[in-house]
């Protein structure tokens, strides 16, 4: 079956992050946030990304699969840490901006973000619902076999390695 987007694309999937990310810094931007919290707020949405480059390590590391031969931008047999990704590491650094900068609309933003992040990811990918924590991934040790519960619904399936 045909999907929405077609032939998965990184460059595709990084525009409509950045696509996500916009409503979020807009409205921030109305609520008064300054420059430097925009900022922030719309490159968190990319940064969370970066844990794509401990994948490996964790995988081979404290997992101990040493077949893993994932790359930055994919995953392999079905292994993806990700251990930025999460509604509950969104809800921890939300919670963290807000102790630490006491201003509640920036922390707001900047979860909404990750979260945006999250959500996508998880309709791209085939994923059950339990991959949308950190925590229920880390008590897997991030093994795979869930994604059967659903499955991506944007790009043609086939062209994605996960």
């Amino acid at each position: 079956m045909k999907k929405y987007l077609g032939k998965y694309s990184l460059i595709k999937d990084e525009l409509v992050h950045i696509f996500l990310s916009l409503p979020v810094i807009g409205i921030g931007y109305i609520l008064n946030l300054s420059l430097v919290q925009l900022v922030v707020c719309f490159l968190a949405g990319f940064f969370v990304d970066a844990d794509h480059f401990f994948n490996s390590f964790i995988v081979k590391k404290v997992v101990r699969f040493r077949e893993y031969k994932g790359t930055i931008s994919r995953g392999s047999h079905g292994y993806t840490p990700k251990i930025f990704h999460g509604v509950d590491a969104a809800a921890a650094v939300g919670f963290y901006v807000h102790w630490s900068e006491q201003n509640w609309i920036f922390a707001t933003c900047i979860f909404a973000v990750l979260v945006l992040h999250e959500l996508w990811d998880f309709l791209v990918y085939p994923h059950h619902y339990s991959e949308l924590f950190l925590i229920s991934r880390a008590a897997r040790k991030f093994k795979p076999g869930l994604r059967e519960k659903f499955v991506g619904v944007f790009f043609d399936n086939e062209t994605l390695k996960y």
